[in-house]
């Protein structure tokens, strides 16, 4: 179970950060002057926010 669920883990990281990487990359392609940070931030924030949703929706689902 430790293997297995290490391996989880590092799919997990790879996903959330390849996400968020190509979503920042999206959004700042078309955007220019003070909105590219914020196009930025918004398209890290999207994955992370997926995840967090995900992780407290799983954790309440079988904590039930």
């Amino acid at each position: 179970m430790k293997v297995v669920g290490g391996h989880l883990n590092a799919a997990i990281l790879g996903t959330l950060v390849g996400s968020a990487v190509l979503n920042a990359m999206a959004f700042g392609a078309s955007a220019a002057g003070w909105l590219l940070p914020l196009a930025v931030t918004f398209g890290l924030a999207i994955p992370a926010l997926v995840y967090c949703c995900t992780f407290v929706g799983a954790r309440m689902w079988l904590e039930r």
